[in-house]
């Protein structure tokens, strides 16, 4: 009769077995994985992207609680912005947006925004500056609030440059790994352009853990409910534009949203042009999402909890992790871990080998567009909204483990082997494994 331990020995040669043959199917890129393969996916926090049962239940739940009857727009009991539209997701959202409300040969001063928002930019002849604070991806540093702007940056971009039209932040810095912007951040920024005719443009994607940090960490802000400060935050700007299938448990939904009635009116427009991408019951839906405002808060309070156990208990284990622990993700420097100079796609072979070893699903950081800002080494562990906390525990053991494996092992290097252009084709290349044979093309072992 075989041990427990055999058996388990067996178990996990049956799954490490059977996620390589799942690579080597589609090209070793584990963006090309189909989810329902995948034990832990933290490739990406956007429901839109992902299924678990946590996220059936939740849509099923809210399609139960849809009453057409209800004319309440709940939405404007959230955000304190005078028009509202929902459209699809957050990239419509943004593509509406800017297609009116932007102006041609305008500045666009920001801190570090996704590849797809700064495309929207160009594509409608705005020029996106980056402000971000020259600490984003220092080490060394313990800031907490790195999706801050530098304001001095600011300052001078203000008074050199006569063509800034928009200052356009995005809470809980995607880019910059996740990290919260501070409320006197805002606040300063609002003073610098209050003698201009600049607006300012939020998105408020993943504001609501944001808020969670600045009640936790900033100074001020303890004894006030994370809705007062949801408020005063939005209170900063002129126009938002939001997607929702990070914060608020729902699949598919954005929302433009502006004090401006004459922008609202003409995205009005263009969205009745173009299409909304929604239909009647996801309206109703995202209204029902809304109403449940509690939800949103209890979840969003949960998920800067887990991100941050697992980030502490990845920093006890002695491995390397980018610190202070972020709101929705733990982000890794994989030249901490590699000899990056020997590899041609270091980034890949990392989490396709912790994929094949553990079933967690990582990917790529997408950072910053300026040279300093650039992280081609970093990639992310995002923790969807509504995870359940037995998942967090249950992968943090495997993780390290694998962490540490990798730190001591040599990877095999992954070469490209398709050719499709462009966005789609780098996103969704094929791979094959490539043996790195000298000791100079080891991994090199951490202290």
């Amino acid at each position: 009769m075989m041990s427990d331990e055999v058996l388990n020995d067996e178990s996990k040669g049956k799954e490490l077995a059977k996620r390589e043959s799942e690579l080597e199917r589609v090209g070793h890129n584990v963006v090309n994985l189909h989810p329902s393969w995948i034990k832990y996916d933290l490739m990406t926090d956007s429901w839109t992207e992902l299924l678990s049962e946590q996220m059936t239940e939740r849509m099923d739940f809210l399609r139960s609680q849809v009453d057409y009857s209800d004319t309440e727009n709940y939405t404007a009991s959230v955000f304190p912005f005078a028009h509202f539209l929902n459209v699809a997701q957050g990239r419509s959202a943004e593509a509406f947006f800017w297609k009116v409300g932007g102006r041609k040969n305008a500045i666009v001063a920001q801190n570090m925004l996704f590849p797809t928002t700064r495309q929207h930019l160009v594509m409608n002849r705005m020029t996106p500056v980056e402000c971000a604070v020259s600490h984003a991806f220092d080490k060394k540093s313990t800031d907490l609030f790195r999706g801050n702007l530098d304001c001095s940056k600011l300052r001078d971009l203000v008074r050199d440059e006569k063509g800034v039209g928009y200052i356009y932040i995005e809470a809980e810095n995607n880019a910059a790994g996740g990290y919260p912007v501070s409320m006197s951040n805002v606040k300063e920024v609002r003073q610098i352009i209050a003698d201009h005719d600049i607006k300012m443009v939020l998105d408020a994607t993943r504001l609501v853990e944001n808020c969670v940090m600045i009640k936790r960490y900033e100074s001020g802000y303890s004894d006030k409910t994370l809705h007062e400060i949801f408020l005063e935050f939005c209170g900063y700007f002129d126009s938002m534009t939001c997607s929702l299938a990070k914060d608020y448990g729902i699949t598919r939904g954005g929302i433009i949203a502006t004090n401006d009635e004459r922008l609202f009116y003409r995205a009005k427009d263009n969205v009745s042009f173009y299409g909304p991408g929604i239909n009647a019951t996801d309206k109703a839906m995202i209204n029902v999402a809304m109403e449940g405002w509690d939800f949103v808060e209890e979840m969003a309070t949960r998920r800067v909890d887990q991100a941050q156990r697992l980030h502490k208990a990845i920093t006890d284990s002695g491995l390397p992790i980018i610190s202070p622990a972020a709101g929705h993700c733990v982000l890794f420097d994989v030249s901490d871990y590699m000899d990056v100079e020997q590899y041609k796609n270091p980034a890949t072979s990392f989490v396709t080998k912790i994929y094949a070893a553990t079933g967690i699903r990582g990917g790529s950081h997408v950072s910053g567009m300026e040279k300093e800002n650039c992280k081609i080494y970093y990639v992310r562990f995002a923790i969807p909204l509504c995870m359940p906390d037995e998942k967090i525990d249950a992968l943090t053991a495997p993780f390290i483990a694998e962490l540490k494996s990798i730190t001591a092992t040599s990877l095999p290097d992954l070469e490209k082997t398709s050719s499709i252009p462009g966005i789609t084709g780098l996103l969704n290349a094929h791979y094959k494994p490539v043996c790195l044979t000298s000791e100079d093309n080891k991994i090199h072992a951490q202290a």
